[in-house]
């Protein structure tokens, strides 16, 4: 991180349910590390690490950010293996932005949303799963939640208004040797599919709108 931050503990309950019902629930210290402007975290917990942001400007920016994280990360603790890596990019329309969707999204994406009573639409959500011959799947949600809603709420923050979402997270969930340059490989491999399956739905008045590069 380039601004200073702050540490700040939070403990989560995980609970396992089983054919007798729930068992003895777990509890995980998961440590948050967040910069001033709270707009950069990165998590770390006995079986995860994270970096997340609402201030994203490029690819290039969040993978330096990534490897200098990594290389922090195998320097203090040492780890042999990894078992899964990912790559998740959310985007959401909300306001007039929402109204317009169907100027700015393909037909295929903004389903009902392009509809003429789209006034009455309370919530659509869609999912497909993706899986590359090589082992990476990539998940895909789209549709509109209702204000004060969210369907996954680690991730996505719930806002008063209605928004439309779109969800993409690309993950290889192998074990194998923890190489902080295949694992920076992976993420260039991944924002890159990402950037494809994105750059798909969206139409070029998308782009223009919020200063994207045709």
């Amino acid at each position: 991180m380039k601004t200073p931050k702050i540490d700040q503990p939070e403990q989560t309950q995980t609970f396992v349910f089983g054919p007798q019902g729930v068992v003895q629930p777990t509890l995980q210290l998961t440590w948050r590390f967040i910069n001033t402007a709270d707009s950069w975290r990165v998590s770390l917990a006995p079986n995860f690490m994270a970096i997340e942001t609402t201030d994203y400007s490029s690819r290039r920016d969040f993978l330096e950010r990534l490897e200098h994280l990594l290389i922090a990360f195998d320097k203090s603790f040492n780890p042999q293996i990894i078992e899964r890596f990912g790559l998740r990019y959310i985007d959401r329309l909300i306001g007039q932005d929402l109204q317009e969707i169907s100027s700015l999204v393909k037909p295929e994406m903004a389903g009902l949303m392009a509809a003429e009573f789209i006034e009455n639409i309370h919530q659509t959500i869609n999912e497909s799963l993706f899986v590359i011959p090589s082992g990476e799947k990539i998940i895909a949600r789209w549709g509109l939640i209702p204000g004060g809603v969210t369907f996954d709420p680690d991730a996505i923050e719930p806002v008063a208004e209605s928004s439309w979402i779109l969800d993409i997270d690309m993950s290889l969930s192998k074990n194998r040797e923890f190489s902080i340059e295949e694992l920076m490989s992976e993420g260039r491999c991944f924002a890159e599919r990402i950037y494809t399956f994105f750059r798909w739905t969206v139409k070029d008045d998308f782009l223009r709108r919020f200063g994207g590069e045709l």
